[in-house]
């Protein structure tokens, strides 16, 4: 392993993992494979044809991967067609909860949809964490403090630190 890390080391990557083909094939097809497999899908909807002027980051975001090589990423699709394909199933289950809940009136169940993917969303970019059983918020406080001395010297001091709330799931929204 550190031969192979010395090896690469000119190509400049800022990091390695280190795991079997199985979890590399696993997580590509979620990180990489998915996003693309999405985006194509998405740009194929008739309103993409007439979206100019109602367009912003988020379009761009979500369709940014679907301009691909079909060829190649269609033989790295079927290679890893086991895994990708339970995380489209996945996606497809995901989105018809959203569905279901527009389509019945549903507006709480709609609401919690989102909150339960904003709640995901944070867990994984590690402002959630688990303490006690107990999920927790990460929130980063800047607090300025200025001191005034009798001469009416200004001084400015400023403090940045990260503290952990408990996360009260009942008043969300409150």
């Amino acid at each position: 392993l550190d031969r192979c890390k010395t090896a690469l080391a000119p190509c400049g990557f800022g990091s390695f993992s280190v795991c079997t083909a199985e979890e590399h094939d696993k997580l590509i097809a979620f990180t990489s494979q998915m996003p693309h497999i999405v985006s194509n899908a998405y740009i194929k909807s008739p309103t993409a044809q007439t979206h100019n002027g109602f367009s912003a980051g988020s379009y761009k975001d979500m369709t940014r991967v679907a301009w691909l090589n079909e060829q190649m990423w269609a033989e790295l699709f079927m290679e890893n067609s086991d895994y990708l394909t339970e995380e489209i199933d996945g996606i497809i289950n995901a989105l018809a909860a959203y569905r279901d809940a527009m389509a019945a009136g549903d507006f709480y169940r709609l609401r919690e949809l989102l909150r339960e993917g904003c709640l995901a969303k944070e867990r994984v970019d590690g402002k959630l964490v688990l303490t006690n059983g107990e999920e927790e918020q990460i929130v980063t406080v800047t607090a300025t403090l200025t001191d005034t001395a009798p001469d009416g010297s200004v001084t400015v001091h400023e403090c940045t630190f990260q503290v952990s709330v408990k996360l009260d799931t009942d008043n969300i929204y409150g």
